[in-house]
């Protein structure tokens, strides 16, 4: 697939997954949830007409479009892990006991070659409620490229759990 060009980048994939959510938990579609970068006329139109093709990680995960998420007891199915501006991952289960999250499972792509591609999965659990999400037990079939390798090469101001404004 990589040889023809074909497959799912991680902001595609994310789009794809929360435009299907916010249509079944909504009413809303992705393109009405988020906005746009700029509001020039080509990018209002590649926002409008190209969705899928023209949202990126940096805007699912800017400022304008969604807040940080405190606390891991406050995480939940849907939010997003912003590992710098080029990588976003959907927490897409949250394990939790009395009310404590003691973990969560999340969804991203890749797309760095053709031996290190596509969609993975992987589990965060949360071992110690006052460390940083980097010093949680990461699990990710995939040793190369995981998410926590995107995480931590991202700086410390640009990472995090963040939720869409429209769900908060």
């Amino acid at each position: 697939m990589v040889d023809n060009g074909l497959g799912v980048d991680c902001s595609v994939l994310v789009t794809r997954l929360l435009d299907s959510y916010l249509r079944e938990t909504k009413n809303i579609s992705i393109k009405k949830a988020l906005e746009p970068k700029n509001y020039t006329p080509l990018s209002l139109f590649r926002h409008y007409f190209r969705t899928y093709t023209n949202i990126s990680a940096d805007t699912l995960t800017s400022r304008v479009n969604t807040v940080d998420v405190m606390s891991f007891d406050d995480i939940q199915p849907s939010d997003l892990i912003r590992a710098g501006s080029s990588h976003v991952a959907l927490i897409t289960e949250v394990i939790k006991k009395n009310s404590r999250v003691l973990g969560f499972s999340y969804i991203h792509s890749i797309s760095d070659g053709p031996d290190n591609y596509g969609v993975r999965v992987g589990n965060v659990n949360i071992v110690n409620q006052r460390n940083p999400l980097e010093e949680q037990l990461w699990k990710e079939k995939h040793r190369h490229n995981s998410l926590l390798g995107e995480y931590l090469i991202a700086p410390s101001y640009d990472r995090g759990i963040r939720r869409l404004r429209i769900l908060v």
